[in-house]
């Protein structure tokens, strides 16, 4: 399935980066958490950055990615000048 694109669009507004940097940075998310696919690993950096992931998904969605997260609150992705994260 196909990331939501209004979801993608909005990430990309908030964090002010091009395709290819939010693309580093789900690569980022989904070594840290295990595996996930593409979608799922940017589900997850949008809630970390602030997304209400309910204006875009269905219920069953949000929850499946709420339980991707880690329960100690993990480390969240931060952007910073290098392309590796």
């Amino acid at each position: 399935m196909a990331t939501n694109r209004q979801l993608r669009t909005d990430l990309l507004k908030k964090l002010g980066v091009t395709a290819q940097r939010l693309s580093q940075l789900v690569t980022q998310v989904k070594r840290l958490y295990g595996p996930m696919t593409t979608e799922e690993g940017t589900y997850v950096l949008a809630h970390q950055r602030g997304l209400d992931l309910t204006r875009y998904l269905d219920t069953p969605a949000v929850d499946r990615i709420r339980g991707m997260l880690p329960r100690d609150g993990g480390q969240a992705v931060h952007l910073s000048p290098q392309s590796g994260g």
